[in-house]
């Protein structure tokens, strides 16, 4: 079985990047323990060499989600920062996250959705605002929206928007079959004990 996860720093430091391929290194040693074939898919590189600020990987192998299960979420690194032997800081996080397959990406139809582009704001200084890397995705038949301004790459937050409104849409879908369950289920409560409309 084949799973595809996006390891990122984020909007973190230098130390974020660099624990990126930190996290790579020991993901890709425990899977080969586990039998589980790891690809590098795509990466943006840091701004240190051996470091990045994202990184896709895809595995497979019997036992994927299991193995996956131990890694998604925000995974925390403790050590003495490599670019800055005198920081105080002692913790950085990066994110693993679980991505939608290319046949769930192609699932959704260019003409239900706009896409804008802008430059990015908050923390990166005059870097984040050279070029409109963010990305915002509205799905047309919900009104749902996305807005992406993690990496500096504007295909990179085009591909994560899309990954994101996924999540809504099954979110939502999940949310309506729950919704459906209840109103069938309120129908065994509305059943009147006479008047039949046929005796058989």
């Amino acid at each position: 079985m084949k799973k595809t996860i996006l390891i990122t720093s984020g909007n973190g430091q230098a130390e974020c990047e660099l624990v990126v391929m930190e996290i790579l290194y020991r993901l890709k040693r425990e899977a080969g323990k586990s039998r589980i074939v790891t690809i590098i898919l795509e990466k943006v590189v840091g701004s240190h060499p051996e470091s990045a600020r994202s990184i896709i990987v895809e595995l497979d192998g019997q036992g994927v989600e299991p193995f996956l299960n131990t890694w998604l979420g925000t995974v925390q690194w403790r050590g003495q920062s490599k670019c800055r032997p005198n920081h105080k800081r002692k913790n950085w996080f990066v994110g693993v996250f679980l991505l939608a397959d290319e046949k769930r990406l192609g699932a959704l139809r260019d003409s239900d959705l706009t896409i804008t582009t802008k430059k990015s704001s908050g923390p990166g200084g005059q870097q984040v605002n050279k070029t409109e890397s963010c990305v915002r995705i509205t799905h047309k038949p919900t009104g749902i929206f996305v807005e992406v301004q993690s990496e500096r790459s504007q295909h990179m937050n085009r591909k994560l928007a899309k990954i994101k409104l996924i999540m809504q849409l099954d979110d939502l879908d999940q949310k309506q079959m729950q919704s459906n369950r209840k109103d069938v289920w309120k129908q065994h409560y509305q059943l009147e004990r006479g008047n039949p409309v046929r005796v058989i």
